[in-house]
């Protein structure tokens, strides 16, 4: 999320992980979820999309490690090769995506 902050604002965010940045990082994390698909593993390591509903009704959490579904479920954050699958099937450019 860092990276995504830096990129649409050009304003780097400490790593000191306060209570701000991670609400930042949510936030950013709820915006991108809304227009590139997120993909979360399921137990047989298989990547699955997040669907429409679920960012909807879901949230980010502790700086976008976790998304909470509306029905308590935790589900942690993709590799980084899963949320470059999501941005590449996306359209997004590939400067998007950094590990």
């Amino acid at each position: 999320m860092a990276v995504v902050v830096f990129k649409l604002s050009g304003e780097q965010v400490g790593g000191t992980r306060s209570p701000e940045a991670l609400r930042l990082f949510n936030d950013v994390a709820h915006a991108m979820a809304r227009v590139v698909p997120i993909y979360t593993l399921q137990r047989n390591a298989l990547p699955k999309e997040l669907g429409h509903m679920e960012v909807v009704q879901g949230r980010f959490e502790h700086g976008a490690i976790f998304f909470r579904a509306v029905d308590g479920a935790e589900v942690r954050e993709p590799a980084p090769e899963v949320i470059a699958l999501g941005l590449m099937a996306s359209g997004a450019p590939s400067s998007a995506c950094c590990r």
